[in-house]
C-alpha cells in the first residue's frame, strides 16, 4: 500500500470512528464535561473538513447533505437586528426536546405573529457546507453558524472578551456573544451554547448520509469469508 493509500484509509477510518463515538455519547444524558470534549472531534469533522474529505476519499460524489432546523423561514419574517436570541436547538436531552427558541426586542404585529406560528423553525436539507455556515443562533441580531459555535467551544470554552474599541473582528463578537448567553441561559437546566452544540452534533450523527458512509467503511472492512 503506498503512503498516500495508507493516509486515505486512516483518514477514512478516523472519522467514522469519530461519527460512532458522536452516536455513542451524545444522546439524551450527555453532560457539559462530555460536549466540551467532544467539540474538539466536530472541529476536526466540520471546521477541519474531514468529513467532507473522507466523504470523497471512500467514493462518494459531491457532498453529504444534513437535514435539521434552520432559522430561513423566520429571517424572512423578522429582521435579524430585532431578534435578541434566538436557537434552532432540536437537542433530545433527559427525555425532554426543546425545537425553536425565540426572544425579540419589540412586539410582534398580529400578521407578523401569525406568520411566525406558520412558518416555526422548519427543517432543511443542505449540502454539507451550508449546513456548517448555516445560522443556528442568532444572539443580539448577529447570526451565528454552527461553525463558530463549535469553534467557540473547541477553542475558546466561553473565555471570549469583546472590545468594541479595538475593532474585533466578526467571529470574535460572536465568540463573546456566545460567552453572555452562556452566563444567562439555561435550557432544561442545560448550558444554553451547548444545548445547541448537542443539538448540532444529534442532527450530524442521525443524518442519513453519514449512515451511508458508515455502511460503506464497515463494508470495505469486513474480513474475507474463510
Amino acid at each position: 500500500m503506498s503512503r498516500i493509500d495508507r493516509a486515505k484509509k486512516e483518514l477514512i477510518e478516523g472519522v467514522a470512528d469519530d461519527l460512532r463515538l458522536l452516536h455513542e455519547d451524545w444522546g439524551d444524558a450527555a453532560d457539559d464535561h462530555t460536549l466540551r470534549r467532544g467539540s474538539t472531534l466536530l472541529r476536526r469533522l466540520l471546521v477541519d473538513a474531514q468529513l467532507q474529505r473522507a466523504w470523497k476519499g471512500a467514493g462518494f460524489e459531491k457532498e453529504p447533505e444534513i437535514e435539521g432546523g434552520t432559522l430561513k423561514e423566520i429571517l424572512k419574517i423578522v429582521p435579524v437586528q430585532e431578534i435578541a436570541l434566538a436557537s434552532v436547538g432540536g437537542a433530545k436531552y433527559e427525555g425532554g426536546e426543546i425545537r425553536g427558541l425565540m426572544s425579540l426586542n419589540n412586539e410582534l404585529g398580529n400578521a407578523e405573529a401569525y406568520e411566525m406560528a406558520q412558518a416555526s423553525f422548519a427543517t432543511e436539507k443542505l449540502g454539507l457546507r451550508g449546513w456548517t455556515e448555516g445560522a443556528c443562533m442568532v444572539v443580539q441580531g448577529i447570526p451565528v453558524p454552527r461553525r463558530v459555535l463549535v469553534k467557540f467551544i473547541s477553542n475558546k470554552l466561553g473565555g471570549a472578551h469583546f472590545d468594541a474599541s479595538r475593532g474585533a473582528s466578526l467571529e470574535e463578537r460572536q465568540f463573546a456573544l456566545l460567552d453572555e448567553v452562556r452566563e444567562r441561559l439555561r435550557l432544561m437546566g442545560k448550558d444554553a451554547v451547548y444545548f445547541e452544540l448537542l443539538s448540532v452534533g444529534q442532527t450530524l450523527a442521525a443524518s442519513m448520509d453519514v449512515q451511508r458512509f458508515l455502511e460503506r467503511v464497515d463494508l470495505a472492512t469486513e474480513p474475507p469469508p474463510p
